[in-house]
């Protein structure tokens, strides 16, 4: 991918989805982790995710919520335990991403 492409889709992600690259790359950690565990809590994450600090994951985790791309679950037996899923607008990126 040439530069120029890629600050193109840098500026696209930023203005359509309110994203940067570090919440794509933490977006697809926690999406690839629920493919593979099946479920995954944020304690999870923010234990095991290795590109940023717990204070800075969780503040990135919950911008994603705030846009859709995540949706955090809360455990009905233990309200301590908040499960990731993927969120409403978490399809449309996507799509997007497969259409560059």
């Amino acid at each position: 991918m040439k530069l120029e492409m890629l600050t193109d889709f840098v500026d696209e992600l930023k203005y359509l989805y309110k994203m940067d690259l570090s919440e794509l790359l933490l977006l697809s950690y926690v999406v690839n982790a629920i493919k593979k565990n099946g479920e995954v809590t944020i304690m999870n994450i923010l234990q095991n995710y290795p590109f940023s600090s717990q204070m800075t994951t969780h503040g990135r985790i919950k911008h994603l919520i705030k846009q859709e791309m995540l949706a955090k679950e809360i455990e009905v037996n233990d309200g301590r335990i908040k499960k990731l899923v993927k969120g409403k607008k978490y399809e449309d990126l996507v799509k997007f991403l497969r259409s560059i």
